[in-house]
Formats: C-alpha cells, structure tokens, sequence
C-alpha cells in the first residue's frame, strides 16, 4: 500500500503524492488521543492558582478589590465542627471583578428554601472568563516553617467585618449556615446578602449530592482533596491548625475557587 491510507469513507483516499503517511497518522492520532486524555482528566488542587497572605501590606492590598467588586467568596478553616467552639486558622478569599454584576432590589435572608430561587435575580453572569483571584490567609496555624508567617486573626476579621456587614455586599459561601454562625461566635453580624452553592444546588437538582467535592467534580471536572487527606481518621487525627501550610493553603484556596465557579454555573 506503499503507507498511504484510508480514512473508510468515499472520496477519503489521498492522493499517491499526500504527504500523509501511515506512521504519521498513528502519531497524530497518538497525540490527539493524549490531549483527549489531558482535557478528559479531573484537574487537582494543585492546578488552581492561588497565593497566600504573610504580610499585612499585602493583606490590605488584597481587600481593595474586595471593597469595590462587593461580590466574592469566603471560605473559613477552623479547629472543628462545632461553630460555636471553633478557633480560627485561615480564612480563603476568590475574587472575580469582572464577571458578576448586581442588581438593586431589598435584601432578604437568602437561607429561606422558598425564597431562594428569587433570590437568584441579585447578582448577574457578565464575564465568565474574567481572572479569578483567589489567596489564603493564614491566622492560626501552630506549625508554621521558619520562613513562613500569618496575620494576626483579630486584625483580619476586624478588616472583614465590614465588608460582612454591609447589606449591600453579596459574598458566596458554600454551606452558609456554618460560616455565618461561626461569624456570630466571633461577634461580626453577616448582614451581606448570602448566595449559598450549596442551597443553590439543591434548589436546581433535589436528587443529586450537594457536598463541595462531589459538585467540584461532576459539574466543573475538578478533583478536591478530601479534609481526611490532611487531618488523618481515628486516634491519629489532628486538627486543620496543625496541618502544614503547603498543605492547608491549596486546600482551602481551591474551595474558594470551586465555590465561585459552581456559583457562575447556578446563576
């Protein structure tokens, strides 16, 4: 056949001076097959961009689009479960300027079921493909590297409070219920309108599973690591303070990220 070849349909057959030859084809097809893979492939936690927050300079810097966007995301690590005990250890931020706009209408306490899908009217998709930003703040690890540092925790929910206490604000969470009664235990009143990933899942699909890492995966093809990975199971769990900051910052910050994309896709 001297190399040429088929592609099994009429008219296909190139003709005896193509440049396409066998090898060629199983090389492309080869490479075409590898992408496939590579764009079929969850992404992980460490392909999500993110930085993290050592200096008070570049923590307020950081607030600044926070302050004029008035839409972002929250994500808290504590020491546990109980919001009412917990200490504080980081805080995630995701930030997009570009892709949401608002709409004025009368706030409302958005954890009300019934509610909820009226609530959707509040904040619109402008820009999909604008940057996301997103760090980690950290104020309360006790196993910190010599070279690494964190922000003090009474400075860093003194500079939020505002920003979650202004009805004007829209601030995505995922399992708002949580963090706003974790604010309430630190004395900072979440008066921000509060979109919920989570409410917002179920109201558009009751049957499916409403947890971060199961959304993250089926509706934005990305892998989270499970908290388990970090803190451990049984007698040798730890808490998330005492999980290294390699380790704790990606983990909190591509919950952030993930809460802000499930949020452009239920809006």
């Amino acid at each position: 056949s001297n190399g040429q070849i088929s592609l099994g349909l009429p008219g296909t057959h190139p003709p005896s001076d193509s440049p396409i030859k066998a090898t060629d084809n199983t090389g492309m097809l080869d490479r075409l097959f590898q992408q496939k893979l590579a764009e079929a492939a969850p992404k992980t936690v460490q392909d999500l961009p993110h930085r993290v927050i050592q200096t008070v300079e570049d923590w307020q810097a950081n607030l600044a689009p926070l302050k004029t966007t008035g839409v972002f995301v929250l994500d808290l690590e504590t020491t546990g479960l109980d919001a009412f005990t917990v200490d504080a250890v980081g805080i995630a931020l995701s930030v997009s300027p570009g892709r949401f706009g608002t709409r004025q209408v009368s706030a409302t306490k958005v954890l009300n079921l019934d509610e909820y899908p009226n609530q959707f009217r509040y904040v619109t998709l402008k820009n999909a493909d604008d940057q996301i930003d997103t760090v980690y703040v950290p104020v309360g690890h006790t196993a910190l590297a010599d070279d690494e540092r964190q922000l003090d925790t009474a400075q860093v929910l003194q500079d939020l409070r505002p920003l979650l206490e202004n009805p004007d604000n829209i601030v995505f969470f995922h399992n708002a219920k949580y963090e706003c009664n974790v604010y309430s235990h630190w004395c900072i009143d979440v008066q921000a309108q509060v979109w919920d990933t989570l409410i917002g899942s179920y109201v558009l699909q009751p049957e499916r599973r409403h947890g971060l890492k199961s959304l993250a995966l089926n509706e934005l093809n990305i892998q989270l690591d499970e908290i388990t990975q970090l803190i451990g199971t049984g007698k040798k769990q730890i808490t998330f303070d005492q999980v290294p900051l390699e380790k704790a910052a990606p983990y909190a910050a591509s919950d952030a990220y993930c809460t802000l994309l499930l949020a452009c896709q239920f809006i």
